[in-house]
């Protein structure tokens, strides 16, 4: 990893966004994107920071401000993954659900059919306009 030069910005206490127009520059060794968070030591207390800007997009002026180093590149790899994977189980969990639903609904529609006509009748029907074909005699 060769040393390099990025800008950052940090986010405002309240969490509501970037400090406007403030940018800082910092060595680091780590290989960095725009848009990949960073931490960096601040009056000797960790800080979350996005990068902004890479070495190539700097000017001089904000390459000699560079004084200090990134501590450390946050990977949110796993994270973005296990968030993916629950989307999915919670996809699979509600479509397991419905098919269930709907499943019992038509074994029991079956078994009232037996005994009702007029449930059989609706129920033939209703398969009728599902398949184009009368599933039930």
């Amino acid at each position: 990893m060769k040393k390099s030069i990025i800008a950052v910005k940090f986010m405002d206490n309240s969490d509501n966004g970037f400090v406007p127009e403030k940018e800082y520059s910092y060595f680091t060794r780590f290989e960095l994107e725009k848009f990949d968070w960073v931490v960096v030591v601040v009056n000797n207390k960790p800080k979350t920071a996005q990068v902004t800007s890479l070495e190539n997009e700097l000017s001089k002026a904000q390459k000699a401000k560079a004084s200090k180093w990134i501590a450390q590149k946050i990977d949110l790899t796993e994270y973005n993954d296990l968030i993916e994977r629950e989307a999915k189980i919670n996809a699979l969990e509600e479509a397991l659900d419905e098919a269930f639903i709907k499943a019992n609904r038509y074994e029991m529609y079956k078994k009232l059919a037996d005994v009702n006509p007029t449930i059989k009748q609706l129920l033939n029907e209703l398969l009728s306009l599902e398949s184009s074909g009368n599933l039930l005699k």
